[in-house]
């Protein structure tokens, strides 16, 4: 039989590009500059614009996982959209119920989409191979691309269930192809102490070690992780992070075949990385040490804080957004029979303007006393949960706040955690609460928080 040789390249972070010689090449979640997460993530490598240009050049599609920044960058598609068109590159993306992501491709840059449908393979027209796509939680996806020698299984941030697992390799059915595993390989969020973010940390080690024996997965190519964060209030959250070195001495240990690829080691021949042990060392080697440098010269550069004012407009639109997705009669019920348990008062004070604010789902108010507030932030911080539809997600990604009670940070998620769902649309209300994925999805969440695992 004829070998067709395909190639693999770490662009930047989530960034992955595969070519194979039918030139159907992917690119995914192509995030290269800026800072995101409300100041909150930095990139610790900056790609070349003409290096981007080449990469897409010979790009066919572009998968985007879910809509976090780190992922789907508003400024990739605001610099290179004129490329994307003249190339005519495809945009992979999920089904989704208010398609504001597609929405806003389409209507601001003119881009075109082909929408998969969750864990369906789907043989397209102009796509020799297959394409399944499996959405996990409420915003997030993972793509299997099978290719004529392989399944190329890109889990991004996406953190499954055993049972979905199981159906995962149910459908990896060809044993003859060798199994690629792109997995995250430390924290991406907030944890409130030391001894969490050890655990979070460990986690995420031992979750590549499960999902590698359960997809019995032929190699793993670590990546999602090469960030820093960059804001003068979340420099706690680098201390305890797994860097390539660690990861890697790890997966050695558990004798799990994997490799870190670097931006400077490109088209890297997948055959080649799987078989051959020597260049796979090789190019590991290269790539932890290019990663591991960068994590520790990672210079310190912070963003200018502003000041800002939380105005009766910002509070009123918070409120009306919740508004419309959620009951807020069955949200005062569940209040009420859990004793303020969910969703309760979230008390935060500014320290920059020392004003102290309440905030749960139904009101905001200004309060006198300082000492009852269990959280600490700057009002920039407190303006943009506000301001911003995944505003409340940001805040929990970035860690920019500080605890100043026991239990702070589970109790922000309950009080105010829902609207992470409502991005989605999904909401607390009865329709909602009687759709099995939803109550499966929220009770696995919960329980990790609740119990500071992962």
């Amino acid at each position: 039989m004829h070998y067709n040789p395909e190639y693999i390249s770490l662009i930047n972070h989530a960034s992955i590009f595969l070519e194979n010689q039918n030139k159907e090449n992917i690119l995914s979640d192509p995030w290269f500059e800026g800072e995101i997460f409300n100041k909150g993530w930095r990139l610790i490598y900056q790609n070349k614009e003409n290096d981007i240009k080449k990469i897409l050049h010979k790009t066919k599609y572009i998968y985007l996982s879910h809509e976090h920044p780190d992922h789907f960058s508003v400024s990739f598609f605001r610099k290179y959209y004129k490329l994307l068109k003249k190339k005519n590159i495809k945009i992979l993306f999920q089904e989704t119920s208010d398609k504001r992501l597609q929405k806003f491709l389409e209507k601001k840059f003119g881009l075109e989409f082909k929408i998969l449908k969750d864990s369906f393979y789907s043989k397209q027209k102009d796509l020799n191979s297959k394409l399944t796509l499996f959405k996990n939680s409420y915003i997030d996806s993972s793509l299997v691309y099978e290719t004529r020698n392989y399944y190329h299984i890109n889990f991004n941030d996406c953190n499954f269930e055993d049972e979905e697992l199981v159906l995962i390799k149910k459908k990896l059915n060809n044993t003859s192809k060798k199994r690629i595993l792109y997995i995250q390989f430390s924290y991406a969020a907030h944890r409130s102490n030391k001894d969490w973010l050890k655990e979070a940390a460990k986690y995420k080690l031992n979750n590549i070690i499960q999902i590698y024996k359960k997809l019995e997965i032929d190699l793993v190519i670590p990546f999602a992780s090469f960030i820093t964060f960059s804001n003068r209030e979340n420099q706690n959250l680098n201390h305890f992070k797994n860097n390539c070195h660690k990861t890697s001495s790890f997966l050695l240990k558990h004798n799990v075949k994997h490799c870190f690829l670097n931006p400077l080691i490109q088209k890297v021949n997948i055959e080649k990385l799987i078989s051959k042990n020597q260049y796979r060392s090789k190019i590991n080697t290269l790539s932890v040490s290019f990663w591991d440098k960068r994590f520790k010269d990672n210079i310190k550069k912070f963003s200018p804080v502003d000041i800002k004012k939380i105005d009766e407009i910002t509070i009123n639109n918070f409120l009306d957004r919740i508004k419309t997705k959620n009951s807020i009669i069955l949200m005062r019920i569940i209040r009420f029979l859990t004793i303020k348990y969910l969703f309760g008062d979230c008390i935060i004070y500014l320290s920059d303007t020392r004003q102290t604010y309440k905030i749960n789902f139904y009101s905001i108010s200004r309060i006198q006393n300082k000492n009852k507030a269990s959280l600490h932030m700057k009002s920039e911080v407190l303006y943009f949960m506000l301001k911003e539809v995944y505003g409340v997600d940001t805040l929990i990604v970035n860690g920019r706040f500080k605890e100043m009670k026991s239990n702070a940070f589970q109790k922000l998620i309950l009080a105010l955690g829902f609207t992470i769902i409502n991005q989605s649309d999904y909401g607390i209300n009865f329709r909602t609460l009687l759709n099995k994925f939803f109550i499966k999805k929220l009770s696995f969440a919960l329980t990790k928080v609740l119990s500071k695992n992962s």
